[in-house]
């Protein structure tokens, strides 16, 4: 569940512990921190390619090979020209099919604080609500997907997919467990926070 869906369950007493990012956290709950995770964007190497290719192929107009005949100094502008150029990461996600959650995630929320403080408009988005399918989806060439790199370590490390490399990070947040404070706490429940933070 997500953040937002997994409090609202709490709050209705149909969940005793939840897995949450770090949030607002309502009266009466606490919040007990486990790991810091980190937003990254992803993509495999053949999509990286041929959005690099098709850009390239719109920005250059053809050309009549008549007009380099006898001109040297046109044949070396041509070579020029045909030395091509690597997108930026700004390009890459105003371009792509950019694969995000869907708006009501606090992971959504957090990303696109970030691609408006850079200033990165998206052309393209494609909401998924699942994190495992953005990764495995990322990793089929379906487009570049924002995801939490700890949640894509495997698929990384293997080479499935590589990670966009950002001049500016997105800031890294938390993810804990959350729970009512109450004095009754039962437990079973005690017992598997004590058995989570001691390993």
């Amino acid at each position: 569940h997500s953040t937002i869906n997994t409090i609202h369950l709490l709050k209705e007493d149909k969940i005793d512990i939840g897995l949450i990012c770090e949030t607002d956290i309502p009266n009466g709950f606490i919040y007990d921190k486990i790991t810091d995770i980190h937003d990254i964007f992803i993509c495999n190497n053949a999509y990286l390619d041929n959005l690099n290719y098709l850009e390239q192929e719109e920005k250059e107009p053809e050309e009549n090979p008549w007009l380099f005949a006898g001109n040297l100094t046109s044949i070396i502008e041509k070579e020029k020209k045909n030395e091509k150029k690597v997108l930026s990461y700004k390009e890459i996600l105003e371009k792509s099919n950019l694969m995000l959650l869907d708006r009501n995630n606090i992971t959504r929320m957090h990303v696109e604080q970030y691609l408006a403080a850079e200033r990165i408009i998206p052309n393209q988005i494609l909401e998924i609500n699942n994190m495992d399918l953005l990764v495995d989806f990322a990793s089929i060439g379906m487009g570049v997907s924002c995801v939490v790199r700890e949640f894509a370590k495997e698929q990384i490390e293997s080479g499935q997919v590589v990670e966009l490399s950002l001049p500016k990070p997105i800031q890294k947040r938390t993810v804990g467990f959350l729970y009512a404070n109450t004095k009754t706490m039962p437990t079973a429940l005690r017992n598997f926070i004590d058995f989570c933070k001691n390993n």
